[in-house]
């Protein structure tokens, strides 16, 4: 029997099973409440149980009254074969398996696992010991939920499962949109190849972002990059398992074959991906990527209320060949001499140290304007270091956005000051997030990140016009 080797059943099934589904338990009973919102049809399997919160449920996968397209498995491991074999005898088309114990951890596991790769060759399988998935635009969330994502176009994939699951409310909390998530588990079948190769055909994903312990196929591997190159998605990496020690440890967790650190660090150079050392950096250039984009050029306007902020930022800069932080035009100095607060004492570099008063309130717009008019930059970076959670920081906030829409240059801010409730307490940080300007609570990650997205563009330029 010919077996479709699409993932389209895994991520956009109109029918599934969940076989373990109950009302206890972390997956079996977090997992089907959070499937309760998609639209598609649902079935709860449970050998004894007549409905599970208030859904019909059936004995068996072939007692359902359809066959369904997918089936979700959260049943111990000594069970896994025999209803993957009963997937495959009613012809369903794929299988996610929540459950572990397979040849991430002893010599039982690893027979099941050998079982489980023969069946792989008549049902798709995603697993075992992975965290599920998710397609965050039509609520389909095979997966426990620690925070609710936001929709966009950031689509992610992990070898870890629970990396994956903190990650929701990371991606939530920096304003980041997702299309996609899915945790892969031991790759028995579908692996991380083909799932970000899924990403790349989605019209709506426009970063592809992964947490990689191991690949399948170098050159499966190497054929991906390239075409994430050809279509200018921003891919942005963490890769475990580089270090001898890290390596062990990958194989151990999710029985991974964990490739050469350099040998990955290599082939992300060669081909223009981004490879970066930690989830949090991950995090940063998928917020630049999704809400700004590359910028157009390195040449940075800096406007800073903190002079300590300006010079940390300068230095931060000088880092890197790519940028540069021209003078102040001597007609755009003059202008922003007659703006309010600007003090008349000292010459205007950039970075502009502007000082508090011109840049609290809907005073700020004022000087942004005049910024984004006078100077020749590709993007605008806000340096501000005080208290977020005034009233007078939400006025500050609306004199943003009300320049924002008026211009095209790109703005990033950069706010050092929390406030005693955190970042997320912030009326101010909500509005800067929910309108898509990236925020930052460090210069260091800010310029960090915007480093790589503009030599990943750079690269790409250079390789069309030599094409």
């Amino acid at each position: 029997m010919s077996v479709d080797r699409s993932l389209s059943p895994l991520f956009s099934p109109a029918s599934l099973a969940h076989v373990g589904a109950s009302e206890r338990g972390t997956y079996p009973a977090e997992i089907f409440q959070n499937l309760l919102e998609w639209k598609g049809r649902l079935y709860p399997v449970h050998p004894s149980r007549s409905e599970i919160f208030s859904v019909p449920a059936y004995p068996s996968v072939s007692a359902l009254p359809e066959v369904p397209e997918l089936a979700l498995v959260t049943v111990a491991r000594q069970r896994v074969i025999p209803v993957v074999e009963e997937c495959i005898a009613c012809g369903v088309k794929a299988v996610v398996i929540i459950s572990a114990g397979f040849a991430e951890a002893d010599d039982y596991g690893r027979s099941l696992q050998r079982r489980l790769k023969e069946l792989s060759s008549r049902i798709r399988i995603i697993g075992p010991n992975c965290a599920g998935l998710a397609d965050v635009k039509n609520s389909f969330f095979m997966t426990r939920l620690f925070a609710k994502p936001r929709r966009g176009g950031v689509s992610f994939v992990s070898s870890s499962g629970a990396l994956m699951m903190a990650l929701f409310g990371s991606f939530a909390g920096r304003g980041i949109g997702l299309r996609y998530l899915a945790s892969l588990g031991n790759q028995v079948d579908v692996c991380m190849e083909e799932v970000m190769d899924y990403y790349l055909d989605d019209p709506e994903t426009t970063v592809l972002t992964a947490f990689i312990e191991g690949v399948g196929s170098g050159d499966s591997f190497v054929r991906l990059l390239q075409k994430a190159g050809r279509k200018r998605i921003p891919l942005v990496a963490v890769k475990s398992g580089r270090s001898e020690l890290g390596s062990r440890i990958a194989a151990t967790h999710t029985a991974s074959l964990a490739s050469s650190g350099r040998v990955f660090e290599a082939v992300f150079r060669q081909y223009g991906a981004i490879l970066v050392d930690s989830p949090a950096q991950m995090l940063d250039v998928a917020l630049l990527a999704d809400t700004i984009g590359p910028p157009a050029g390195g040449r940075i306007g800096v406007i800073s209320q903190s002079g300590g902020a300006a010079s940390l930022t300068a230095d931060l800069f000088s880092r890197y060949d790519c940028f540069s932080l021209p003078p102040i035009p001597e007609s755009l100095e003059l202008r922003l001499r007659r703006i309010e607060g600007i003090p008349d004492y000292a010459r205007l570099l950039n970075p502009l140290d502007a000082r508090g008063d011109a840049m609290r309130g809907e005073k700020i717009a004022s000087l942004i304007t005049a910024m984004g008019e006078g100077g020749s930059w590709d993007l605008l970076m806000l340096l501000f270091a005080k208290n977020p959670n005034r009233e007078v920081e939400v006025q500050t906030v609306r004199g943003i956005l009300a320049v924002r829409k008026q211009m095209k240059l790109p703005i990033v801010v950069v706010w050092i000051g929390e406030g005693d409730g955190g970042p997320d307490a912030s009326q101010a940080f909500s509005m800067l997030k929910d309108s898509g300007i990236p925020l930052f609570h460090d210069p260091q990650p800010a310029v960090t990140a915007l480093a790589a997205l503009l030599r990943w563009s750079q690269m790409h330029k250079d390789r069309e016009n030599c094409a």
